[in-house]
């Protein structure tokens, strides 16, 4: 397993990603219908493609130094705006071309400020000791009844540390696979707790005409695929019949080689596809990006939330856009700030079609309450937790 890894604000690799969700906070954070935040009091449009922030008062770093406007504008410049503090907790915002969309991008900037011991951050927690294999995080303000240390640990590989769950030396897994799940199903000393992730299995179009886009978003039965993919139901009935695939030429599936659904996913959809299923192509993950374009179909991953985050995938030279999708009246719609048209332009000239949301899965103690995964960060919630007396 790979090392715990520097925790920051943009923790990538190892262990730290879980600690950044305990030790910074985003500026929103996705809800149903619309966004939350503790850092702001107040965000709001000020033209199509400029915001108004109010960052709320008495906000505190773990040290217990105040956060100021200056500390929003940085981290909303390191995702590539235009950033500044107007005075009196007034932020500015307006997008600059290669950037996120604002709205985009206040979900990503996670509010830090770097020291010479380290990052603070606004969260529950703050780091109090760290290695390669152990990471200590500790509540910055004492709450009866929850957590009030965190150990993050790394093993030497899955194996080891699902052994070590089963042995009692470790109180929670996470990221766990449906196969270690059912294993666990029974055992007293362990709970599974379950939620959804912010990213979805989905079929890319790459080199397909228009007609032959429209038709196939409406004819592949996508909670088939996507139930043969992850083993469970997708939203909707997987069994609901779909219309027909269209005649015409064989069509070539892709997938890159990091997600064991995806296999699986290629081969439902091949065999959906009827006479036009053509060949299966597996890609190293670098390849499939790069590639992904000259694919006529290609299985993938992509954030679904929070609302708007298709224009990361699809307006024209998006940084993720790696099936080259380019649409004139989608990149119009979203220059105008113009959700409803954004989402007519993607109907009207369909990217590709969602599969199905993924699942988290993970086992904690059982004597633990009141335990949830994050909607966004996998640890978001647990602050929340409750410890049994």
């Amino acid at each position: 397993m790979a090392p715990i890894g520097d925790v920051s604000p943009e923790a990538h690799s190892g262990a730290a990603p879980f600690a950044a969700d305990l030790v910074f906070e985003p500026l929103l954070r996705p809800e149903a219908g619309g966004a939350t935040s503790r850092l702001l009091r107040r965000w709001e449009r000020a033209g199509p493609r400029r915001w108004s922030l109010m960052v709320a008062e008495g906000l505190r770093f773990s040290d217990g130094s105040l956060v100021e406007s200056e500390d929003v504008a940085r981290a909303l410049r390191e995702q590539g705006l235009e950033a500044r503090s107007a005075g009196a907790g007034a932020v500015e915002v307006a997008w600059r071309p290669g950037a996120p969309p604002v709205d985009i991008a206040l979900h990503w900037a996670q509010v830090a400020r770097r020291t010479a011991r380290g990052w603070l951050g606004t969260g529950s927690f703050a780091v109090e000791s760290q290695s390669d294999t152990k990471l200590v995080l500790r509540r910055v303000a004492a709450v009866p009844g929850r957590i009030a240390s965190v150990e993050l640990i790394a093993f030497p590989s899955s194996r080891d540390a699902f052994a070590r769950l089963l042995r009692g030396e470790a109180n929670a897994l996470v990221n766990i696979d449906r196969a270690q799940a059912e294993l666990l199903e029974g055992v007293p000393s362990l709970q599974l707790v379950r939620g959804m992730a912010p990213n979805a299995l989905v079929v890319l179009f790459g080199k397909l005409a228009p007609e032959d886009r429209r038709a196939l978003a409406a004819a592949l039965p996508v909670g088939e695929i996507g139930a043969a993919a992850l083993g469970r139901e997708c939203a909707g009935d997987p069994a609901a019949p779909a219309g027909a695939v269209p005649p015409g030429r064989q069509l070539r599936v892709g997938y890159g080689r990091y997600l064991p659904e995806f296999p699986r996913a290629a081969l439902a959809l091949r065999r959906a596809l009827g006479e036009r299923g053509g060949d299966i192509v597996s890609l190293a993950p670098a390849d499939f990006t790069a590639r992904a374009a000259d694919l006529d179909l290609s299985v993938t991953t992509q954030l679904v939330r929070p609302r708007g985050v298709a224009a990361m995938y699809y307006a024209s030279g998006a940084v993720w856009n790696w099936s080259r999708y380019s649409n004139a009246a989608y990149d119009a719609a979203l220059a105008a700030g113009d959700e409803e048209a954004a989402s007519a332009a993607l109907a009207a000239l369909p990217p590709g079609v969602v599969l199905c949301r993924r699942e988290r899965i993970a086992a904690v103690d059982a004597r633990l309450k009141n335990v949830s995964l994050g909607a966004w960060g996998l640890l978001d919630t647990l602050p929340e937790w409750e410890v049994a007396p």
